[in-house]
């Protein structure tokens, strides 16, 4: 059986990505929106699916509490879209955190 999974990473900003295990080192992750390093990461392990048969999470993923959207409407179209990448809160400190 192989391993499946992927990184929740936040920066310092609290901008929040998803990475694959086989494609990303958090040691040298920059995040994409502003190129700082990662404060917290988090793997979670895919193998054996995301839910039991009861419909707990056993995968690992930690749910993000989410700080500022910022959404703008088109004046045009009406189509809602985002001006900024949204900013999420820092798990508490625990596994996973790296800020120094």
């Amino acid at each position: 059986m192989s391993f499946e999974g992927y990184f929740q990473v936040l920066c310092k900003n609290g901008h929040y990505e998803t990475h694959s295990v086989y494609a990303t080192s958090i040691d040298l992750w920059k995040c994409g929106a502003c190129g700082e390093g990662a404060a917290w990461w988090n793997m979670v392990d895919l193998t054996n699916g995301s839910y039991d048969d009861d419909g707990t999470r056993i995968d690992g993923y930690v749910y993000m509490e989410g700080l500022d959207f910022f959404p703008c409407k088109c004046d045009k179209c009406g189509i809602i879209h985002y001006t900024s990448p949204a900013v999420y809160k820092l798990p508490e400190k625990g596994k996973g955190y790296v800020v120094k």
